[in-house]
């Protein structure tokens, strides 16, 4: 029996498997930048040209919240300062403004204390956006657990509107 032959075979083992564990992460790498990390890039530069675009067609001094609101329709929603108050705006896939809000929201802190005693669970302001449905701006608690996601649904004025959990 000639063990020189088979020792030889055991040592290329080794290497092999290390080549092929690159050659699979390899693919791995390729695979998230083509199929998830280009297509996030792409959306984020469309959201920058058209929070670029409105901020320029209407002349706004920007506030510094932007955010797409896709439910049953996309709402495009927008911070400014007009006449020094800041404003939520609005506006629809055509960038055509749609609504405004200039009056002053309750805050982030008084939803999440009526999210937290209706559920039992904590959130937070992460947690939150803005958002317009049915011809109304909305705050929209988005939050996971392990059984779920929930859903909280609250006017800008602090009223509980609806809650789903899926």
């Amino acid at each position: 029996m000639d063990f020189t032959n088979e020792k030889k075979k055991q040592n290329n083992i080794g290497p092999n498997l290390g080549l092929l564990g690159l050659v699979i992460l390899l693919i791995i790498v390729v695979f998230y930048v083509i199929f998830v990390h280009l297509p996030y890039n792409d959306h984020q530069r469309e959201l920058d040209a058209v929070r670029t675009s409105i901020i320029e067609k209407d002349k706004l001094n920007y506030d510094g919240y932007f955010n797409e609101y896709n439910r049953s329709k996309t709402y495009y929603i927008i911070t400014a300062k007009i006449k020094g108050k800041k404003t939520y705006l609005a506006y629809d896939t055509k960038k055509k403004l749609v609504d405004k809000y200039d009056h002053s929201p309750v805050s982030k802190k008084t939803i999440i204390a009526d999210v937290e005693n209706r559920a039992k669970e904590s959130v937070s302001t992460k947690d939150i956006e803005i958002g317009y449905e049915d011809d109304e701006f909305r705050y929209v608690v988005k939050y996971q657990t392990d059984q779920a996601l929930n859903y909280f649904y609250y006017t800008l004025d602090g009223k509980f509107v609806k809650q789903y959990r899926l």
